[in-house]
C-alpha cells in the first residue's frame, strides 16, 4: 500500500508540475500561434511541403520524427527511475529500514529529480530533444512549422544553423520564447547547403 502511495505522490506532482507549465505558457502559446499566421502572408523564401520532407528523409535513410508523447517519456521515466532505484539501495546499504522510510526518502528525493529533468531534458546532447517538422516554410520572420495541429513560428534571429549529424538535415536552435514553443528544429531536405546559406544570415552573432 505505501508503494502504491509514494507512486501516486511522484507520478501526481509530476503531472500536476507539467500541467502548473503548460496554464502559465497558454498565453504566449496564442500570440506565437497569431504571429506564426500573419507571417505565412509574408514572402516565402522556402516551403518545404509534406512531400518533400518524406522524400528527404527516404533518401537519408531516416523517417524518424519527434512527437509531443516522445518527449514526455524522459521526464516522466526519470523520477520513477529514481523512486524505485532508491527503494533498492536502502534496502540493499541499510537492511532493517522500515519500509514506510525508504518509500518516503525515495518520494523526497523522486520529487526535485523530476523537476530538474523536466526544466532541462537532453542536456547531455546539448539541450531539450529537436522536433523534426512534417513541412515548413522560412519566410522573412521565421520558420514556421506545425506542431500539436497548430502552426507555430520559430522567429529570428537564431543561435544556430548548420548541417545536422545527419544525411539532409540542418539543425537550427533559436531563443527559447515559453515551454510549449519548440526552440530546436532538425529540418529534412533535399537542400542542405541552400538552406544552410538562407538562414547563416538570420544567425545572431556575438
Amino acid at each position: 500500500m505505501l508503494s502504491w502511495a509514494g507512486f501516486i505522490l511522484v507520478f501526481g506532482a509530476q503531472m500536476g508540475w507539467q500541467v502548473y507549465k503548460s496554464a502559465k505558457s497558454r498565453p504566449l502559446l496564442e500570440t506565437n500561434v497569431k504571429e506564426a499566421a500573419r507571417a505565412k502572408r509574408s514572402r516565402a523564401l522556402l516551403y518545404m511541403s509534406p512531400e518533400d520532407v518524406r522524400s528527404a528523409q527516404m533518401a537519408a535513410g531516416s523517417s524518424a520524427q519527434m512527437t509531443g508523447a516522445m518527449k514526455m517519456i524522459g521526464p516522466m521515466l526519470a523520477p520513477l527511475a529514481v523512486f524505485f532505484g532508491v527503494n533498492y539501495l536502502v534496502g540493499l546499504l541499510w537492511p532493517g529500514t522500515p519500509q514506510w522510510q525508504s518509500y518516503v526518502s525515495a518520494a523526497l528525493l523522486s520529487i526535485p529529480v523530476s523537476a530538474i529533468v523536466m526544466a532541462r531534458s537532453g542536456t547531455q546532447l546539448g539541450g531539450p530533444p529537436r522536433v523534426t517538422p512534417s513541412a515548413y516554410l522560412v519566410s522573412e520572420r521565421g520558420i514556421i512549422f506545425d506542431q500539436m495541429g497548430r502552426s507555430l513560428i520559430l522567429r529570428f534571429p537564431l543561435k544556430k544553423a548548420e548541417k545536422g549529424r545527419e544525411a539532409n538535415c540542418v539543425e537550427v536552435d533559436g531563443l527559447k520564447e515559453n515551454d510549449l514553443v519548440p526552440y530546436r528544429l532538425k529540418l529534412c531536405t533535399d537542400k542542405v547547403e541552400e538552406l544552410v546559406k538562407l538562414l547563416a544570415p538570420r544567425v545572431e552573432t556575438h
